[in-house]
């Protein structure tokens, strides 16, 4: 600016000169040596009129580069939008659609006391998925919508064992949801078809962040490997998660559910599912400054096609404090339809800590100890323990894992061996 206000003056002096010389020859009052001088100035002046001329075209060619430079950044991020915010839309222009999911993919590791082997997993802890959200909002208290999301399961942790590495799962593609639901800010949420219970979830909130790899449904790692029994020397079929329940509800089913409106950190939930079987929940998720606290309890009535129990009760609490220090517990039981039958019982208890130890994103540990009584036969005792790590790279969408977890069953007429499993892998979310 300051360079093109010089150029200015310079051209008004060099026009003023011209307008003297003009009217002095007009009046014939101008001499030669004055003549002289004044076309001596008028040489300097354009001389560096010349001079500023460059300047300035340099500085114009400088700027037009970045200039160029930045339009092309602001085109990427155009396009990038354009690709990531309009790739999939609806027929209908209010209609919101958005396309989720993520992949969870590992080595696992398993020893049953008489022989271990490596599989090549999808983490049953958090199978691998594919999702359809779609909604609009007619209004500011008021939204219509639906889901459409698959589970991908092959090779599932969950299933694989000893003499079968590639999973007892003939089907890879697992309907989780495909349902409609209507929901007010006034009088709650209204849901109908293939998903979620009130129940579902219950026996499972945890803010401890290793849950991708360790929870309280603590066969998700290698539930189907078989236990090893010392008094007959062999393999008798019984599997780990034969031992081990959660006792999490009436999880994903076809229903008819509905979701009061959250009232001081509270949700009130229940469902009438199909073949007669009914549920019902409460929830709680609340901050107190840096703290967070979440819990659930339930309860839930199966139909009659279950022959094993008949009411069953269960509820979890996290709470996470601002130094990232975490506690969670969880806990069920069942009321046996078998005659003579102790009722079936879990407990499930985790320590954790939160610790931004890098700049890629926060890092977790955990340790959990959990025991199921009573759930096969009468004087069966199954406990688990763990170790956990997590690391999540937030710029990335991805968590690395890594879990050790050890199985113990204490059975009336048998002597099994332990089952310890490591699981390693990662989780890509999008």
């Amino acid at each position: 600016m300051g360079k093109a206000k010089t150029m200015c003056a310079i051209a008004t002096s060099t026009l003023m000169g011209l307008s003297l010389a003009s009217g002095a020859l007009a009046a014939g009052g101008m001499d030669e040596k004055m003549l002289m001088e004044l076309k001596q100035l008028i040489e300097k002046q354009q001389s560096q009129l010349d001079i500023q001329a460059g300047e300035i075209a340099l500085l114009k060619e400088q700027l037009g580069g970045a200039t160029q430079e930045i339009e092309k950044k602001v085109d990427k991020k155009e396009l990038a939008k354009l690709e990531t915010g309009k790739m999939i839309t609806s027929r209908f222009k209010h209609m919101d659609v958005n396309l989720y999911g993520h992949l969870n993919r590992g080595v696992l590791w398993s020893d049953n006391g008489d022989a271990s082997k490596v599989y090549f997993v999808d983490n049953n802890n958090s199978m691998s998925r594919l999702g359809l959200n779609a909604s609009v909002s007619p209004s500011d208290t008021f939204t219509v919508g639906g889901k459409i999301e698959y589970g991908i399961r092959t090779n599932s942790s969950g299933d694989v064992n000893q003499e079968n590495s590639n999973g007892a799962t003939s089907n890879n593609w697992l309907l989780r949801h495909a349902d409609v639901f209507f929901a007010s800010t006034t009088w709650g949420k209204v849901s109908l078809g293939h998903g979620s219970a009130a129940s579902d979830g219950t026996a499972e909130v945890d803010l401890s962040g290793t849950s991708v790899v360790t929870y309280s449904d603590v066969a998700a790692i290698s539930g189907g490997q078989l236990w090893y029994d010392d008094v007959t020397n062999s393999l008798n079929g019984l599997q780990v998660k034969n031992a081990f329940s959660n006792m999490d509800g009436l999880g994903r089913d076809d229903r008819l559910r509905y979701d009061t409106p959250s009232f001081a950190g509270f949700t009130l939930s229940t469902s009438a599912v199909s073949g007669d079987s009914y549920d019902a929940a409460a929830k709680y998720s609340r901050s107190f400054g840096d703290t967070k606290v979440v819990a659930a309890i339930a309860w839930a009535k199966p139909d009659e096609s279950n022959t094993r129990y008949d009411n069953q009760y269960d509820g979890s609490a996290s709470i996470l404090f601002g130094n990232g220090l975490n506690a969670t517990f969880a806990a069920g039981s069942q009321d046996s339809k078998v005659n003579g039958k102790d009722d079936g019982t879990f407990w499930f208890a985790k320590m954790g800590y939160k610790v931004d130890v890098c700049s890629l994103g926060t890092t977790s540990f955990s340790i959990d100890y959990g025991e199921n009584q009573d759930l096969i036969q009468d004087n069966d005792d199954a406990k688990t323990w763990a170790l956990a790590a997590v690391q999540d790279v937030e710029s990335w969408g991805t968590e690395f894992y890594i879990a050790y977890r050890n199985y113990q069953l204490d059975s009336d007429g048998a002597s099994y061996e332990d089952v310890n499993s490591i699981l390693g892998g990662a989780r890509v979310k999008f």
